[in-house]
């Protein structure tokens, strides 16, 4: 970094802006070290005055002051000192304001917009503030006359905004911008409305929930990539097994929350303890940590640890498979797994082309698939589900030999121990994977149901297991079909398939 227009926002922010809410309201909006910090690395300047960031990210707790910093930063690129204009005579850089801004604070929701604006607009409201800086103030956007500049809301629900040639964008709650609710697509159209006008996009989320592909999950993997350009800046609460042991949380929650003095660490404990909350929820949003949700059948950190080499296994290598078949909607799968490394690969998934509703599995090349499935690998048991593909089943039985079995999953006595199995051997990283996107999306989307039988709850062994979708758009035929090819590996290690080759030797030798 060779120097920073922060130093001159900083001061900007202390004279003009008011702290819109809390304890502090009214008073001069000085921020604190560590959001100074944040503010002075994301206006950081090159020796050309070119900015080092062209994406911001910040990941913090509930609380720790978000929406003003993130309503700071729009009312400076509406009126403050934002544009690099040269260097003073001690070598600092100085900025101008832009001269035609057109600003937008970004969510995928109007609820969500109102986080960031209802603290714009506070700060504007308080005295002569919106006067000074020469704007015009109103309930749904802030206008500058002097160069046509404007400051707006927007969401997922007003359509395309693609070509909207924006110098600055906030995305605020990135961690519920998704592909389903449309934050994804918006993201992306933000951020190259603002790449033609050279102008820059930051967001402001809180811990999202992994592999639910949101905005900002996408955001964390592109900075662990060393991703040029962008700001990722978060802090992350020290693990605490235990959330009711009050002192190590309040420790915990201190370095997440660092110098946001106005928290109160022992009525935060207090929430994330509530019998309401859920452990991943406290976990998430008072301790900015990254975990899953507690009824994910897979959380994403466990199936990302028991990543394994990709491709297929050699020809001629023993292995087991499962089969999950659809007839329109859902997807058609066949998994395999290596009997002797328990390393799990996809052989074929079928899925519904987008947009195309006509679609219908095309069967005779699923049964093209298990004949060469069968001719590349010794093939010891083959599970399958049976509706809507009896007779295909009935026809590899016949062709294939007896280690073709139906699988019902609608069985509960027979799917919760699979599950159970299957789940048990990605934690111990018994198994491992080859690292299919479509099959960890549909690993990830799976949602695991638990029933539990009259005075069973100290009894898991009683438990009953299924798993569902989320929504009717997201699919886990994948995962089921995983759990099947497990099922036959597992049975095949106990019909001996690992055992070595029995050697009879002639009488007399």
């Amino acid at each position: 970094m060779i120097g920073s227009l922060g130093y001159d926002l900083l001061d900007w922010f202390g004279e003009y802006l008011k702290v819109p809410s809390g304890p502090m309201f009214g008073e001069p909006l000085w921020l604190t070290d560590e959001q100074a910090q944040i503010v002075l690395r994301w206006y950081a300047v090159d020796g050309q005055g070119r900015f080092v960031f062209r994406r911001g990210s910040v990941r913090r707790p509930k609380g720790w002051g978000k929406s003003p910093v993130l309503a700071a930063l729009a009312l400076a690129e509406l009126a403050g000192p934002v544009v690099f204009d040269g260097w003073d005579a001690e070598g600092r850089p100085v900025g101008r304001p832009h001269g035609t801004p057109w600003v937008q604070i970004a969510a995928v929701s109007e609820d969500q917009t109102d986080n960031t604006y209802r603290a714009l607009y506070n700060m504007l409201s308080l005295g002569d503030t919106a006067d000074d800086l020469g704007l015009d103030l109103g309930r749904s956007k802030v206008m500058r006359p002097t160069g046509n500049g404007i400051l707006e809301p927007v969401t997922a629900a007003f359509g395309s905004r693609e070509g909207q040639p924006i110098t600055y964008a906030v995305l605020d709650e990135t961690h519920l911008w998704t592909p389903r609710n449309g934050g994804v697509k918006l993201a992306a159209t933000l951020r190259r409305n603002a790449a033609k006008m050279g102008g820059r996009t930051f967001e402001s989320t809180n811990a999202f929930r992994p592999g639910e592909k949101s905005v900002a999950e996408a955001t964390h993997k592109a900075s662990d990539k060393g991703q040029k350009g962008l700001l990722y800046d978060a802090n992350e609460g020290p693990w605490v097994e235990e959330l009711t042991d009050k002192d190590a949380f309040v420790k915990s929650a201190a370095v997440a929350y660092g110098d946001s003095k106005w928290v109160e660490l022992d009525r935060i404990w207090a929430d994330a303890t509530d019998k309401d909350t859920t452990e991943s929820d406290a976990r998430r949003f008072y301790l900015n940590q990254l975990v899953a949700a507690e009824n994910d059948f897979i959380p994403a950190p466990l199936w990302e640890d028991c990543q394994g080499v990709s491709g297929w296994p050699e020809k001629g290598t023993r292995i087991a498979a499962g089969f999950d078949g659809s007839r329109f909607h859902d997807s058609t799968a066949i998994i395999g797994v290596e009997v002797e490394t328990a390393r799990q690969f996809v052989v074929r998934i079928w899925s519904k082309p987008k947009g195309d509703d006509d679609w219908e599995v095309p069967r005779r090349e699923v049964t093209d698939t298990v004949k060469a499935m069968y001719q590349q690998w010794d093939v010891w048991f083959f599970y399958c589900d049976p509706p809507e593909w009896e007779s295909e089943i009935a026809e590899w039985r016949a062709k294939h030999g007896k280690g073709v079995f139906a699988f019902p999953t609608r069985s509960r006595q027979r799917m919760s121990p699979a599950l159970k199995a299957y789940r048990n051997a990605v934690k111990t990283g018994e198994l491992s994977h080859d690292g299919d996107p479509e099959q960890t999306e549909h690993t990830l989307n799976a949602r695991l149901h638990v029933d539990i039988p009259a005075n069973a709850e100290d009894d898991p062994d009683r438990h009953v297991w299924t798993i569902r979708k989320p929504t009717s758009l997201q699919k886990i035929d994948g995962c089921v079909t995983a759990v099947l090819a497990w099922a036959a590996r597992t049975a095949a290690v106990d019909d001996g398939a690992l055992d070595p080759p029995k050697v009879y030797k002639a009488a007399g030798f």
